[in-house]
């Protein structure tokens, strides 16, 4: 969901990441944001920004606006999870941290 629930955004198994309407259903913009499938997309708290990784092996720091790339990071296998910092705005404590996780499929663990 995006800022007051006024989109949503979405990703896909070639790498796009899209925001759509809420009320229209139609889509307001899209970005090809990683070479492979985007496996997650997680929002700041205060909807500013926005993360994602792949497949790929990035996760990606998005500004949710125009999905315009602020920061790329390189995992190096396929990155399963990002997710932001909730204290990156606090006040007294930021922490300016991603959180990344990832890995081998688990089918070609064993």
């Amino acid at each position: 969901w995006g800022a007051l629930d006024k989109c949503i955004y979405a990703s896909t198994t070639n790498g796009k990441v899209i925001c759509f309407d809420i009320q229209s259903g139609k889509e307001m913009y899209q970005a090809r944001m990683h070479l492979n499938e985007v496996f997650s997309l997680h929002m700041s708290h205060d909807f500013t920004m926005l993360v994602s990784c792949s497949n790929d092996g990035t996760a990606k720091l998005l500004d949710p606006t125009s999905l315009k790339e602020i920061r790329e990071f390189k995992y190096g296998k396929p990155c399963r999870s990002a997710v932001l910092s909730p204290l990156y705005d606090d006040p007294q404590h930021q922490k300016f941290h991603i959180l990344t996780a990832g890995g081998q499929d688990a089918k070609d663990v064993t």
